[in-house]
């Protein structure tokens, strides 16, 4: 069936869908969930057609045709101005005192990553790691070690 509405929505559902936790995604994931959502309602022609009127930005990673739309690339932009113009203004929440720990199971790379958010002078503080290795217990203590300074998370 050519039901053009239907494929408007559905191209709507995919891009709120795949764009929600992803500012790039590959091409071929948003024309899946669309043509998935789609199913009964419109046809692949629709699809890619309505896809190929949408005007994502385009672009290729690791040989793959990747997208990502203005608006998503608008709020990363923001976001990354935001970091920027945090970084270095502001004071410490914990400078030159002594922290100790709340939790004691904390291994000595969490204490060294909750010393870094409690000194960093940043509005923005970024903390990586693998699956497994602790950020959430580590947030928790950062959480807590915040909170018994005064200051409400």
């Amino acid at each position: 069936p050519h039901n053009p509405d239907a494929a408007d929505r559905s191209m709507a559902y995919a891009t709120n869908h795949c764009f929600e936790r992803s500012a790039v995604v590959p091409e071929r994931k948003v024309l899946e969930v669309a043509m998935r959502h789609a199913v009964g309602t419109s046809d692949t022609t629709s699809i890619r057609h309505r896809f190929e009127q949408a005007q994502f930005i385009q672009g290729e990673r690791d040989g793959r045709r990747v997208v990502t739309t203005r608006e998503v690339l608008a709020e990363e932009k923001r976001m990354l101005d935001f970091a920027r113009a945090g970084r270095g203004a502001h004071a410490p929440l914990a400078s030159g005192e002594a922290i100790t720990p709340i939790d004691p199971r904390l291994t000595d790379e969490q204490r060294e990553a909750v010393r870094h958010v409690l000194e960093s002078p940043d509005g923005v503080i970024v903390v990586r790691g693998g699956a497994g290795v602790g950020k959430t217990t580590m947030m928790s203590e950062a959480v807590a070690q915040i909170e018994a300074r005064g200051k409400r998370v």
